[in-house]
């Protein structure tokens, strides 16, 4: 995915599987900039 305004931000890919390793899930938001507290705050 890439954001369609902000050529600041960097595309971050997202595995497809029915359940994310814990490593990987801390790789995607370390790479997208957010913290895990602001991922369940925006669940």
């Amino acid at each position: 995915m890439r954001h369609p305004t902000d050529t600041k931000k960097l595309p971050v890919t997202i595995p497809l599987h029915n359940e994310i390793a814990f490593g990987t899930l801390r790789r995607i938001l370390r790479d997208a900039g957010i913290t895990a507290e602001q991922l369940i705050a925006s669940l």
